[in-house]
């Protein structure tokens, strides 16, 4: 009987399941748990596994004891793809089932999926030895595929190579190891002239170098040849019918498969037209060197590395370091010369800037010479395109400048001297173009206009000035060269400051030309003759009071004399009709009375003209205030009117309408019930015999308003002009008393009280008063 420990059970057979009645996995091998990736005791043990085969299989204890002969496949549930191979076996003594077998894999690669190796099997399980085998097989099966796949691509390959090497335009020849020809191809035979049966046999330079043949060149072949080294040259050879032609020459050579040398092969091109280029560029090389080394101008050129590949005699004298530079660069070149770093750098820098902008950059060079006289140089770097717009060189040339930086130094002087005596004028200079641009401004310009300097620069003078001013330059500018010369433009033009002062200038153009842009111009000279402008208008506002002092007086004289005479006329008559009728014994009482009553209203009304008079010389002192008050809009106006109005001397009366509420407003009692009164009294005066005088009061949102309506004689549209001007009356009034003053009052008293009139009339069809008066609620 054998036995056991569980140890070498285990190292026999790794991946056993042992099964109770119940069928739970009561044990199981070491490797099982890998396989299933998970432990699986006290499992069932049919979720855990499927049979795979046998496929009728009894899922019970008694039945499986029964299928101890029957080969089992079972495949992991969880991983229907990986499958078991073994049998079932019963153990009676412990009523339990030992399933005993192994995975079954077809290679390699699906043990190792299962993170499985050589340790998780028996020794003695023969799979994974047969997996081995298989495994070698496939190699070599697929080492005899692809050696044979190799030999077909190097057959393919040796095809193409000869129909390449018979092909090709370029001659390829095949010698010995003393260099006698063995093979050649038909391009070798076009080149030369000869055919493969006239050379071969013969060595290359016996039949094809002749009289132009550099000697220096056949002597370094046959050096190479003798030292069996690699041999590359550009030689003159002869074809079979005489004619030159120039041929590079590459050649090495060939070893056997056990290394010795067995020979060399050449590959010939014919560079004749390459040779022929080659000479005219360098004759057009030659020339335009010679052109640059005679341009009296230092001149270099760079490539895009920013190293030398030229520079003319001008730029370097001595013809040493001229060669000597070729190929380097500006650093290298300061510290050859001993110059300062600080050289190199900023030509470095102008370099990459005219790179990176694609454009010609100017700059100006300073030296100190040895003799401490200091040496300019105007230079300029320019780039040079290609085809496809890139830059592949770049240009720099310079002048010397010194004569004229002295003569810059001159007319900067100058231009200093002129500057200073521009500035110190007491006008504004300016030039514009022919555009009317504005090129140059002294600082006057800022002192009379107020744009200072820099702002103006650049602008049109439109921006300034009136189009009829820029329009006359224009024509200036376009007038011919012999009538320009002689003509001036002179004008007076008003203008606003940016500070919004009113100036008066005085303009005078002259026609000039631009030295630097060979241009025409014009100079402007602008004087600021405001003063003498406002000292013009004074004089004019003074003659003009004058005068109208004048009208005045003379309007106040006949106001006088009619207004004033004719009361005293009547004062007159009535003393001297008492006079009378005393002497005359006749005087009653009764008559006493009327005649008193006449004296008394003239009196009154003398009275009446002195107060507007001393109340027009208040408002013209402005000597009157406003004293607003709250008071109810219907209270003052139907006061005046019951007051004054209701009736008139002939019966009429006056007819207020009121609408909209009857709001407490601030209201100056004084100003409001005077030009009310003097808009009712010539309502009235001035329609005699006619209907009764409309008033309509309206209260609106943010003001109320007076309107006044009559059947008059009304006013003439000229008349109308003179309505608040003092001692004007209109030319229908007739007889009818009055002093032209009355108006002018209502005009003074709706300027304190910030009011509004507006004035509607026809002759003969009577007048209509608008007066809109300010709104204050309380």
């Amino acid at each position: 009987m054998f036995k056991f420990t569980e140890a070498k059970f285990n190292r026999l057979f790794p991946f056993f399941i042992l099964l109770d009645e119940e069928l739970k996995i009561v044990k199981h091998g070491s490797s099982l748990p890998v396989l299933l990736e998970r432990e699986v005791l006290e499992e069932q043990f049919f979720n855990c596994f499927n049979v795979f085969r046998p496929q009728h299989f009894p899922k019970n204890f008694e039945g499986l004891s029964q299928e101890a002969d029957v080969l089992v496949i079972l495949e992991i549930a969880d991983k229907p793809s990986v499958k078991l191979r073994g049998q079932l076996e019963l153990i009676p003594e412990t009523r339990q089932l030992l399933f005993v077998g192994t995975p079954w894999f077809s290679t390699i690669e699906e043990v190792r999926a299962q993170q499985l190796n050589m340790t998780h099997f028996a020794i003695h399980d023969p799979l994974m030895d047969l997996m081995m085998v298989v495994q070698m097989q496939k190699i070599t099966t697929s080492d005899v595929r692809d050696m044979l796949q190799t030999i077909l691509q190097q057959k393919a390959t040796l095809k193409r190579l000869n129909l390449i090497l018979e092909e090709t335009e370029n001659g390829v020849v095949v010698t010995d190891i003393a260099g006698t020809i063995e093979w050649c191809n038909k391009g070798y035979e076009k080149l030369t002239g000869f055919c493969g049966k006239e050379i071969v046999g013969k060595k290359p330079g016996h039949f094809l170098q002749g009289k132009d043949s550099d000697p220096l060149v056949v002597a370094y072949l046959r050096t190479q040849i003798s030292k069996v080294e690699n041999f590359g040259c550009e030689l003159i050879n002869y074809r079979k019918d005489g004619n030159a032609y120039w041929v590079k020459i590459s050649g090495q050579p060939l070893y056997d498969e056990k290394g010795n040398h067995s020979g060399f092969y050449a590959i010939q091109e014919d560079i004749t037209l390459k040779k022929q280029q080659q000479d005219k560029l360098d004759q057009q090389r030659a020339f335009y060197e010679n052109v640059l080394n005679n341009i009296p101008a230092d001149i270099a050129v760079f490539n895009n590395q920013h190293q030398y590949i030229f520079v003319n005699e001008k730029a370097v004298i001595n013809p040493d370091i001229r060669s000597w530079i070729i190929g380097r660069n500006d650093f290298e070149y300061v510290k050859y010369r001993n110059k300062p770093i600080e050289l190199a750098e900023k030509r470095k820098a102008i370099f990459e800037e005219t790179i990176a902008t694609n454009k010609t950059v100017e700059f100006e060079d300073h030296f100190v010479l040895a003799n401490g006289k200091s040496e300019y140089n105007l230079r300029r770097f320019h780039p040079l395109k290609n085809k496809d717009g890139n830059i592949d060189y770049v240009v720099a040339y310079g002048i010397n400048i010194n004569e004229l930086k002295q003569k810059q130094v001159d007319l900067e002087k100058s231009e200093a001297n002129f500057k200073k005596l521009l500035n110190n004028l007491n006008e504004a200079v300016i030039t514009v173009d022919s555009m009317l641009v504005i090129t140059f401004a002294n600082p006057i310009w800022t002192d009379i206009l107020g744009f200072s300097v820099e702002e103006s620069k650049g602008s049109t003078l439109s921006v300034f000035f009136e189009d009829e001013i820029c329009q006359q330059l224009l024509l200036l500018l376009e007038a011919p060269p012999d009538v320009t010369a002689k003509r001036n433009v002179r004008k007076a033009a008003g203008f606003t400051t940016q500070q919004g002062e009113v100036k008066y200038l005085d303009l005078m153009a002259t026609p000039s030309f631009n030295m630097v842009s060979h241009e025409p111009e014009i100079m402007l000279f602008i004087s600021d003759v405001s003063d003498q402008v406002y000292a013009q208008k004074q004089l004019q506002v003074i003659a003009d009071k004058e005068r109208n002092m004048n009208e005045l007086k003379s309007s106040f004289l006949n106001m006088v004399s009619h207004e004033l005479r004719t009361p005293l006329a009547i004062i007159q008559s009535s003393i001297e009709l008492l006079s009378i009728e005393m002497e005359r014994g006749f005087l009653e009482k009764k008559h006493i009375d009327t005649e008193l009553e006449n004296v008394t209203a003239e009196i009154d009304r003398m009275v009446e003209i002195m107060n507007e008079l001393l109340l027009l010389g208040k408002t013209e002192a402005e000597k009157l205030k406003l004293k607003p008050q709250l008071s109810n809009v219907t209270d003052i106006v139907g006061g005046i009117v019951e007051r004054k109005f209701n009736p008139w001397e002939d019966g009429r009366k006056c007819v207020v309408q009121y609408k909209g509420l009857k709001e407490e407003l601030l209201i100056d009692h004084f100003a409001t019930s005077r030009l009310l009164i003097n808009v009712l009294e010539n309502a009235f005066k001035y329609s005699p015999n006619s209907t009764d005088v409309k008033v309509n009061i309206r209260i609106e949102a943010s003001c109320w308003c007076i309107v006044v309506v009559d059947n008059g004689i009304g006013i003439s549209q000229k008349d109308l002009g003179n309505m608040f001007t003092s001692f004007r009356r209109g030319g229908n009034v007739g007889k009818i008393p009055g002093t032209g003053i009355g108006m002018v009052l209502v005009h003074y008293f709706l300027q304190m009280i910030k009011g509004d009139i507006h004035i509607k009339s026809k002759l003969g069809s009577g007048t209509c008063v608008y007066i809109k008066l300010p709104k204050v609620l309380i």
